[in-house]
């Protein structure tokens, strides 16, 4: 194929060819797709008449996106979970992401190994509140001994368990997640 006009090559960090239409003085326009394909091809032409064709929206590039696989598994996670667990905060003023569906419960350690035990992945990310974490001692200080107390973040990190919710599970994998808790509490 001949080399079309305004489009250029480069390779990114991850060593991967990528290609853009840019004429002199504008912005760079992302081009996805080989050339010639179909997709190339209609951003190309929109582009020359300048026009963004934006990219497909798909699990995987958008996690966050409303019905994304994630999403689906946090919903039927706190559906399941009923008032047995804290779930993640919802707020219909944003879009959460769900890299990680976080739970809170006095019963934590109980639970996780409860859960550890139907090999069942957890983690607990963040084990000691940053008011505790030496960067912020080595930053502002001790001068309370101990350090402030803050109940509410030493209590949030005594009760935060994350469960799998990546989107490669399988439907049996969420339903024994789900199953498990819930049979932990019943």
């Amino acid at each position: 194929m001949n080399r079309l006009p305004y489009v250029q090559e480069y390779r990114d960090r991850h060593g991967k060819i990528r290609r853009y239409f840019r004429r002199s003085g504008s912005r760079r326009i992302p081009l996805p797709g080989r050339p010639g394909s179909q997709e190339f091809m209609t951003a190309y032409n929109a582009a020359q008449a300048g026009y963004v064709v934006r990219e497909m929206k798909t699990v995987g590039k958008n996690r966050s996106a409303p019905g994304s696989l994630s999403a689906a598994i946090a919903a039927y996670y706190t559906e399941r979970f009923g008032g047995l667990v804290v779930p993640p905060p919802d707020d219909s003023r944003r879009t959460h992401v769900f890299h990680q569906y976080v739970i809170r419960t006095p019963d934590r350690e109980a639970l996780r190994q409860h859960l550890a035990g139907l090999q069942v992945e957890t983690g607990i990310h963040y084990p000691v509140p940053i008011h505790r974490q030496p960067a912020w001692r080595d930053k502002f200080g001790d001068s309370f001994g101990e350090g402030p107390t803050l109940p509410r973040a030493e209590l949030a990190a005594r009760e935060m368990l994350s469960l799998p919710v990546h989107p490669d599970l399988t439907d049996g994998e969420v339903e024994h997640v789900a199953e498990s808790v819930v049979r932990f509490f019943g």
